[in-house]
Protein backbone atom coordinates (compact mmCIF):
# COMPACT_ATOMS: atom_id res chain seq x y z
CA UNK A 1 0.00 0.00 0.00
CA UNK A 2 2.97 2.52 0.57
CA UNK A 3 4.60 1.78 -2.63
CA UNK A 4 1.76 2.17 -4.67
CA UNK A 5 0.46 4.93 -2.33
CA UNK A 6 1.45 8.13 -5.11
CA UNK A 7 -1.75 9.57 -5.05
CA UNK A 8 -1.95 9.60 -0.60
CA UNK A 9 1.12 11.73 -0.17
CA UNK A 10 -0.16 11.31 4.01
CA UNK A 11 1.75 8.17 3.78
CA UNK A 12 4.69 9.73 2.76
CA UNK A 13 4.77 13.34 3.78
CA UNK A 14 4.19 14.39 7.13
CA UNK A 15 3.40 17.71 8.67
CA UNK A 16 1.41 17.90 11.63
CA UNK A 17 1.10 21.00 13.87
CA UNK A 18 -0.39 21.20 17.88
CA UNK A 19 -0.51 24.79 18.45
CA UNK A 20 0.78 24.21 22.14
CA UNK A 21 3.56 21.86 22.43
CA UNK A 22 4.98 21.72 18.97
CA UNK A 23 5.08 20.70 15.03
CA UNK A 24 6.67 18.43 12.61
CA UNK A 25 7.53 20.38 9.63
CA UNK A 26 8.34 18.78 5.95
CA UNK A 27 8.87 15.17 7.04
CA UNK A 28 9.15 12.68 4.61
CA UNK A 29 9.04 8.94 5.66
CA UNK A 30 10.75 5.85 4.37
CA UNK A 31 8.41 2.33 4.24
CA UNK A 32 6.58 1.94 7.34
CA UNK A 33 7.12 -1.65 9.04
CA UNK A 34 4.66 -3.55 10.77
CA UNK A 35 6.83 -5.69 13.92
CA UNK A 36 4.84 -8.69 15.60
CA UNK A 37 4.83 -9.18 19.00
CA UNK A 38 5.70 -12.91 19.45
CA UNK A 39 5.80 -12.79 23.31
CA UNK A 40 2.47 -11.16 25.16
CA UNK A 41 0.30 -10.84 21.43
CA UNK A 42 -0.86 -7.59 23.44
CA UNK A 43 -0.90 -5.85 21.90
CA UNK A 44 -0.01 -8.16 18.60
CA UNK A 45 1.33 -5.77 16.30
CA UNK A 46 4.12 -2.32 16.38
CA UNK A 47 4.05 0.04 14.25
CA UNK A 48 7.18 2.00 12.87
CA UNK A 49 7.91 4.78 11.25
CA UNK A 50 11.18 6.00 10.34
CA UNK A 51 11.82 9.45 8.67
CA UNK A 52 14.11 10.08 5.92
CA UNK A 53 13.87 13.51 6.80
CA UNK A 54 12.15 16.03 8.69
CA UNK A 55 12.34 18.85 11.43
CA UNK A 56 10.17 18.86 14.86
CA UNK A 57 9.74 21.85 17.07
CA UNK A 58 8.89 21.21 20.97
CA UNK A 59 7.90 23.65 23.00
CA UNK A 60 10.34 23.34 26.23
CA UNK A 61 7.71 24.79 29.27
CA UNK A 62 5.17 23.33 30.95
CA UNK A 63 2.81 25.52 29.42
CA UNK A 64 3.68 25.27 25.71
CA UNK A 65 4.67 28.00 23.10
CA UNK A 66 3.88 31.27 24.83
CA UNK A 67 3.92 33.22 21.94
CA UNK A 68 2.35 30.93 19.83
CA UNK A 69 -0.45 30.04 22.02
CA UNK A 70 -1.40 33.47 23.09
CA UNK A 71 -0.28 35.55 19.33
CA UNK A 72 -0.92 33.06 17.06
CA UNK A 73 -3.76 35.67 15.33
CA UNK A 74 -0.76 38.04 14.97
CA UNK A 75 2.04 36.01 13.71
CA UNK A 76 2.00 35.21 10.09
CA UNK A 77 0.68 31.63 9.12
CA UNK A 78 0.74 28.83 6.73
CA UNK A 79 -1.43 25.83 6.93
CA UNK A 80 -0.52 22.19 5.70
CA UNK A 81 -3.00 19.87 4.14
CA UNK A 82 -3.02 17.98 7.79
CA UNK A 83 -5.06 21.27 8.88
CA UNK A 84 -2.09 22.68 11.62
CA UNK A 85 -1.10 25.51 11.15
CA UNK A 86 2.49 27.37 12.18
CA UNK A 87 4.48 30.30 12.74
CA UNK A 88 6.06 31.78 8.83
CA UNK A 89 9.76 31.17 8.48
CA UNK A 90 10.33 34.88 9.76
CA UNK A 91 8.27 34.70 12.49
CA UNK A 92 10.08 31.65 14.11
CA UNK A 93 12.20 33.57 15.94
CA UNK A 94 9.61 35.24 18.28
CA UNK A 95 8.61 31.43 19.83
CA UNK A 96 10.10 31.33 22.91
CA UNK A 97 11.08 28.31 24.68
CA UNK A 98 11.34 26.19 21.84
CA UNK A 99 14.10 23.46 20.87
CA UNK A 100 14.18 22.04 17.41
CA UNK A 101 15.51 18.33 16.13
CA UNK A 102 16.43 16.99 12.64
CA UNK A 103 14.38 14.11 12.99
CA UNK A 104 16.27 12.04 9.81
CA UNK A 105 16.52 8.59 11.14
CA UNK A 106 14.46 8.89 13.44
CA UNK A 107 11.69 5.46 14.26
CA UNK A 108 8.47 6.17 16.29
CA UNK A 109 6.99 2.76 16.77
CA UNK A 110 3.49 2.80 18.31
CA UNK A 111 1.44 -0.53 19.97
CA UNK A 112 -1.31 -1.20 17.34
CA UNK A 113 -3.97 -4.07 16.55
CA UNK A 114 -5.34 -5.01 13.15
CA UNK A 115 -8.55 -4.12 12.77
CA UNK A 116 -11.03 -3.64 9.55
CA UNK A 117 -14.00 -1.27 9.03
CA UNK A 118 -16.80 -1.81 6.77
CA UNK A 119 -17.28 0.67 4.18
CA UNK A 120 -20.62 0.02 2.38
CA UNK A 121 -22.21 0.94 -1.43
CA UNK A 122 -23.65 4.45 -0.79
CA UNK A 123 -20.81 5.97 1.01
CA UNK A 124 -18.31 8.33 -0.45
CA UNK A 125 -15.19 6.39 0.32
CA UNK A 126 -17.02 3.36 -1.61
CA UNK A 127 -17.50 4.60 -4.65
CA UNK A 128 -13.55 6.18 -4.41
CA UNK A 129 -12.23 2.62 -4.01
CA UNK A 130 -14.15 0.44 -6.35
CA UNK A 131 -13.21 3.51 -9.12
CA UNK A 132 -9.70 3.43 -8.14
CA UNK A 133 -9.87 -0.56 -8.39
CA UNK A 134 -11.60 -0.88 -11.58
CA UNK A 135 -14.63 -2.93 -9.69
CA UNK A 136 -18.06 -2.45 -11.18
CA UNK A 137 -20.88 -2.37 -8.45
CA UNK A 138 -22.26 -5.70 -6.77
CA UNK A 139 -23.48 -7.85 -4.14
CA UNK A 140 -20.30 -7.14 -2.18
CA UNK A 141 -18.77 -4.70 0.64
CA UNK A 142 -15.69 -3.34 1.31
CA UNK A 143 -13.75 -3.14 4.09
CA UNK A 144 -11.04 -1.10 5.17
CA UNK A 145 -8.19 -2.79 6.77
CA UNK A 146 -6.27 -0.47 8.90
CA UNK A 147 -3.74 -0.01 11.57
CA UNK A 148 -6.33 0.30 15.11
CA UNK A 149 -4.37 2.97 17.19
CA UNK A 150 -7.66 3.31 19.42
CA UNK A 151 -5.08 1.98 22.27
CA UNK A 152 -2.14 3.82 21.48
CA UNK A 153 -1.85 7.17 23.50
CA UNK A 154 2.03 6.99 23.24
CA UNK A 155 5.24 5.18 21.93
CA UNK A 156 7.03 1.96 22.78
CA UNK A 157 9.97 3.52 24.15
CA UNK A 158 11.93 0.13 23.28
CA UNK A 159 11.58 -0.20 19.22
CA UNK A 160 11.86 3.81 19.23
CA UNK A 161 14.86 5.20 18.47
CA UNK A 162 16.07 8.76 17.85
CA UNK A 163 19.16 9.40 15.98
CA UNK A 164 22.12 11.15 17.09
CA UNK A 165 19.94 12.41 19.90
CA UNK A 166 20.25 11.23 23.57
CA UNK A 167 16.91 11.40 24.41
CA UNK A 168 16.92 9.78 27.68
CA UNK A 169 18.86 12.95 28.58
CA UNK A 170 16.53 15.93 27.45
CA UNK A 171 14.54 17.16 30.15
CA UNK A 172 11.52 16.23 32.03
CA UNK A 173 9.39 18.79 30.12
CA UNK A 174 10.72 18.03 26.68
CA UNK A 175 9.63 14.78 27.26
CA UNK A 176 6.48 15.06 29.06
CA UNK A 177 5.28 17.89 25.51
CA UNK A 178 6.69 15.30 23.19
CA UNK A 179 4.80 12.59 24.67
CA UNK A 180 1.84 15.34 24.29
CA UNK A 181 2.42 16.16 20.85
CA UNK A 182 2.55 12.65 20.54
CA UNK A 183 -0.76 11.76 21.77
CA UNK A 184 -2.13 14.32 19.66
CA UNK A 185 -1.16 13.32 16.20
CA UNK A 186 -2.49 9.82 16.38
CA UNK A 187 -5.93 11.25 17.64
CA UNK A 188 -5.37 13.01 14.30
CA UNK A 189 -4.06 9.79 12.35
CA UNK A 190 -7.10 8.53 13.56
CA UNK A 191 -9.87 10.84 12.74
CA UNK A 192 -8.30 11.31 9.05
CA UNK A 193 -8.13 7.73 8.17
CA UNK A 194 -4.55 7.72 7.92
CA UNK A 195 -3.67 4.44 9.09
CA UNK A 196 -5.51 2.39 6.52
CA UNK A 197 -3.27 0.19 4.78
CA UNK A 198 -5.13 -1.52 2.67
CA UNK A 199 -9.21 -2.50 1.00
CA UNK A 200 -10.61 -5.96 1.40
CA UNK A 201 -13.29 -6.88 -0.44
CA UNK A 202 -16.44 -8.89 1.22
CA UNK A 203 -19.14 -11.05 -0.13
CA UNK A 204 -22.94 -10.03 0.74
CA UNK A 205 -25.09 -12.99 0.13
CA UNK A 206 -22.58 -16.21 -0.34
CA UNK A 207 -24.85 -17.79 -2.28
CA UNK A 208 -25.24 -15.09 -4.89
CA UNK A 209 -21.91 -13.96 -4.52
CA UNK A 210 -20.18 -15.63 -7.62
CA UNK A 211 -22.89 -13.69 -9.85
CA UNK A 212 -22.24 -10.62 -8.80
CA UNK A 213 -20.85 -8.18 -11.26
CA UNK A 214 -17.53 -7.96 -8.98
CA UNK A 215 -17.06 -11.68 -9.13
CA UNK A 216 -18.16 -11.55 -12.63
CA UNK A 217 -15.35 -9.10 -14.08
CA UNK A 218 -13.23 -10.68 -12.36
CA UNK A 219 -13.65 -14.27 -13.54
CA UNK A 220 -14.53 -13.70 -16.92
CA UNK A 221 -12.16 -11.19 -18.05
CA UNK A 222 -9.09 -13.19 -16.52
CA UNK A 223 -10.10 -16.67 -16.21
CA UNK A 224 -13.86 -18.07 -16.16
CA UNK A 225 -12.37 -20.90 -14.61
CA UNK A 226 -10.42 -19.48 -11.71
CA UNK A 227 -11.47 -20.36 -8.45
CA UNK A 228 -13.32 -17.29 -6.49
CA UNK A 229 -14.04 -18.01 -2.53
CA UNK A 230 -15.47 -14.96 -1.38
CA UNK A 231 -14.67 -14.19 1.84
CA UNK A 232 -17.61 -13.45 4.00
CA UNK A 233 -15.50 -12.90 7.60
CA UNK A 234 -12.50 -12.23 8.57
CA UNK A 235 -10.09 -12.50 12.06
CA UNK A 236 -6.53 -11.31 12.36
CA UNK A 237 -4.17 -13.27 14.85
CA UNK A 238 -0.06 -13.24 15.12
CA UNK A 239 1.56 -16.72 14.76
CA UNK A 240 4.99 -16.52 16.65
CA UNK A 241 7.95 -18.30 15.00
CA UNK A 242 8.23 -22.11 16.29
CA UNK A 243 11.68 -23.16 15.90
CA UNK A 244 11.52 -27.08 14.09
CA UNK A 245 12.61 -29.43 16.83
CA UNK A 246 13.30 -26.92 19.52
CA UNK A 247 11.57 -25.60 22.81
CA UNK A 248 12.53 -22.09 22.24
CA UNK A 249 9.87 -19.55 23.18
CA UNK A 250 8.75 -16.90 20.97
CA UNK A 251 10.56 -13.68 20.52
CA UNK A 252 9.32 -9.86 19.31
CA UNK A 253 10.71 -8.68 15.95
CA UNK A 254 11.92 -11.96 14.36
CA UNK A 255 11.48 -12.15 10.61
CA UNK A 256 9.51 -15.17 10.86
CA UNK A 257 6.61 -14.19 12.93
CA UNK A 258 3.75 -14.46 10.77
CA UNK A 259 0.65 -12.54 10.39
CA UNK A 260 -2.55 -14.74 10.02
CA UNK A 261 -5.76 -13.86 8.20
CA UNK A 262 -8.97 -16.05 8.48
CA UNK A 263 -10.59 -15.84 5.91
CA UNK A 264 -14.13 -17.70 6.09
CA UNK A 265 -16.11 -18.29 3.05
CA UNK A 266 -20.00 -19.42 2.38
CA UNK A 267 -20.60 -17.49 5.47
CA UNK A 268 -19.48 -20.39 8.03
CA UNK A 269 -18.82 -19.12 11.78
CA UNK A 270 -14.92 -18.78 12.22
CA UNK A 271 -12.97 -20.42 14.82
CA UNK A 272 -13.79 -18.76 18.56
CA UNK A 273 -11.93 -18.29 20.40
CA UNK A 274 -9.63 -16.54 17.66
CA UNK A 275 -7.13 -18.92 16.82
CA UNK A 276 -5.42 -22.24 15.35
CA UNK A 277 -3.33 -24.84 16.61
CA UNK A 278 -0.65 -25.43 14.82
CA UNK A 279 2.82 -26.85 14.71
CA UNK A 280 5.79 -26.04 12.50
CA UNK A 281 6.42 -22.70 10.02
CA UNK A 282 4.22 -20.43 8.01
CA UNK A 283 7.52 -18.31 6.63
CA UNK A 284 11.34 -18.85 6.16
CA UNK A 285 13.48 -15.70 5.72
CA UNK A 286 16.36 -17.79 5.34
CA UNK A 287 14.77 -19.44 2.17
CA UNK A 288 12.70 -16.73 1.08
CA UNK A 289 9.68 -18.12 2.11
CA UNK A 290 7.49 -15.17 2.66
CA UNK A 291 3.85 -16.80 3.26
CA UNK A 292 1.87 -19.64 3.19
CA UNK A 293 -1.58 -19.98 2.44
CA UNK A 294 -3.48 -22.81 3.51
CA UNK A 295 -6.93 -24.02 2.64
CA UNK A 296 -9.75 -26.32 3.82
CA UNK A 297 -9.24 -29.58 1.22
CA UNK A 298 -13.33 -29.75 0.72
CA UNK A 299 -13.82 -26.52 -0.07
CA UNK A 300 -10.48 -26.88 -2.75
CA UNK A 301 -11.91 -29.71 -4.04
CA UNK A 302 -15.78 -30.17 -3.40
CA UNK A 303 -16.51 -26.83 -4.10
CA UNK A 304 -14.25 -26.04 -7.08
CA UNK A 305 -12.10 -28.60 -8.81
CA UNK A 306 -14.41 -31.34 -8.83
CA UNK A 307 -17.22 -29.66 -10.02
CA UNK A 308 -14.93 -28.18 -12.90
CA UNK A 309 -13.25 -31.51 -13.71
CA UNK A 310 -16.76 -33.12 -13.86
CA UNK A 311 -17.69 -32.21 -17.09
CA UNK A 312 -14.71 -34.45 -18.42
CA UNK A 313 -16.83 -37.38 -16.91
CA UNK A 314 -19.67 -36.23 -19.11
CA UNK A 315 -18.08 -35.24 -22.17
CA UNK A 316 -16.14 -39.13 -22.36
CA UNK A 317 -18.99 -40.82 -20.91
CA UNK A 318 -20.26 -43.86 -22.85
CA UNK A 319 -24.10 -44.08 -22.96
CA UNK A 320 -24.89 -47.75 -24.37
CA UNK A 321 -28.15 -47.97 -26.40
CA UNK A 322 -30.30 -51.10 -28.39
CA UNK A 323 -27.71 -52.77 -30.10
CA UNK A 324 -27.86 -53.27 -34.01
CA UNK A 325 -29.42 -56.43 -34.92
CA UNK A 326 -30.74 -57.31 -38.41
CA UNK A 327 -31.27 -61.11 -39.63
CA UNK A 328 -29.68 -61.73 -43.22
CA UNK A 329 -31.51 -63.91 -45.39
CA UNK A 330 -28.92 -66.62 -45.17
CA UNK A 331 -30.49 -67.02 -41.56
CA UNK A 332 -27.26 -65.54 -40.31
CA UNK A 333 -27.71 -62.36 -37.99
CA UNK A 334 -26.04 -59.24 -37.63
CA UNK A 335 -25.15 -57.46 -34.28
CA UNK A 336 -23.09 -54.15 -33.63
CA UNK A 337 -23.02 -52.25 -30.19
CA UNK A 338 -24.54 -48.70 -30.63
CA UNK A 339 -23.34 -46.12 -27.89
CA UNK A 340 -23.51 -42.54 -27.88
CA UNK A 341 -19.99 -40.69 -26.59
CA UNK A 342 -20.50 -37.54 -24.10
CA UNK A 343 -24.13 -37.34 -24.70
CA UNK A 344 -26.91 -39.58 -21.54
CA UNK A 345 -30.53 -38.71 -22.56
CA UNK A 346 -30.89 -39.11 -18.47
CA UNK A 347 -28.38 -36.65 -17.88
CA UNK A 348 -28.00 -33.51 -20.08
CA UNK A 349 -26.49 -31.49 -17.54
CA UNK A 350 -22.81 -31.83 -17.06
CA UNK A 351 -23.50 -30.08 -13.10
CA UNK A 352 -25.71 -33.30 -12.60
CA UNK A 353 -23.86 -35.40 -9.35
CA UNK A 354 -24.09 -38.09 -11.54
CA UNK A 355 -21.24 -37.35 -12.79
CA UNK A 356 -19.92 -36.44 -9.65
CA UNK A 357 -16.22 -37.66 -8.44
CA UNK A 358 -16.14 -39.37 -4.52
CA UNK A 359 -13.08 -39.66 -2.96
CA UNK A 360 -11.35 -42.70 -1.94
CA UNK A 361 -8.28 -44.07 -0.29
CA UNK A 362 -6.19 -46.99 -1.50
CA UNK A 363 -1.71 -47.31 -0.62
CA UNK A 364 -2.22 -44.21 1.56
CA UNK A 365 -3.16 -41.77 -1.56
CA UNK A 366 -6.31 -39.85 -2.11
CA UNK A 367 -8.09 -40.26 -5.04
CA UNK A 368 -11.20 -39.52 -6.61
CA UNK A 369 -13.10 -41.65 -8.86
CA UNK A 370 -16.08 -41.53 -10.58
CA UNK A 371 -18.98 -43.77 -10.84
CA UNK A 372 -20.74 -46.34 -12.56
CA UNK A 373 -18.48 -48.08 -14.62
CA UNK A 374 -19.51 -51.17 -17.27
CA UNK A 375 -17.45 -54.14 -18.76
CA UNK A 376 -18.90 -56.43 -21.63
CA UNK A 377 -18.92 -60.21 -19.89
CA UNK A 378 -19.96 -62.53 -22.94
CA UNK A 379 -23.25 -61.48 -24.33
CA UNK A 380 -24.22 -58.58 -21.67
CA UNK A 381 -23.42 -55.31 -20.40
CA UNK A 382 -22.45 -55.51 -16.11
CA UNK A 383 -22.93 -52.18 -14.85
CA UNK A 384 -22.00 -50.80 -11.27
CA UNK A 385 -25.47 -48.80 -11.43
CA UNK A 386 -28.16 -50.14 -9.96
CA UNK A 387 -30.95 -47.86 -10.65
CA UNK A 388 -30.76 -48.58 -14.32
CA UNK A 389 -29.87 -51.19 -16.72
CA UNK A 390 -28.73 -48.68 -19.42
CA UNK A 391 -26.16 -47.13 -17.60
CA UNK A 392 -23.02 -44.88 -19.24
CA UNK A 393 -19.75 -46.13 -18.95
CA UNK A 394 -16.10 -44.71 -17.81
CA UNK A 395 -13.32 -44.43 -15.07
CA UNK A 396 -11.39 -41.38 -14.61
CA UNK A 397 -9.03 -41.50 -11.53
CA UNK A 398 -7.14 -38.24 -9.52
CA UNK A 399 -4.68 -39.34 -7.24
CA UNK A 400 -3.34 -36.55 -4.68
CA UNK A 401 -0.14 -36.69 -3.18
CA UNK A 402 -0.33 -36.41 0.96
CA UNK A 403 2.86 -34.41 2.04
CA UNK A 404 2.50 -35.66 5.74
CA UNK A 405 3.00 -32.05 7.26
Amino acid sequence: MWIIAEDAPTLHDLSFSNSKYGFIKDGKLKEPVVSFNGKTKDPPLYYLLTFESGTMTLATQSSGFKSLSENLGRLGQHSDPSGGCWPSDSDYDDLFDRKDFDIAGWTLAFPVKIASKEVRSGDDKFDAYIERMSLQAGDFTLAQLLIDMSQSKTLCRTLSSFGAEEWDKETDTVQHNFELFIEDWLTDMKNKDRTVIGVSIKAGNPEDAVTSALLISIITEVNKNAPTFPPTSCDYLVYPWLEPGSSSQPEDGLEENALCLALMTGGTSPPSPVGLPYSGTFVNATENHAGTLCMNSSIFWDKWLLLLVQQLNAVTEIYPTTPYAKANSDGSVAVAPCFYVGYNPDHPDTGDTYFRFTDKMSYGLLYFQCMPYFQWTGSYLESSAEDSSNAGAWLHHIEVKQSGK
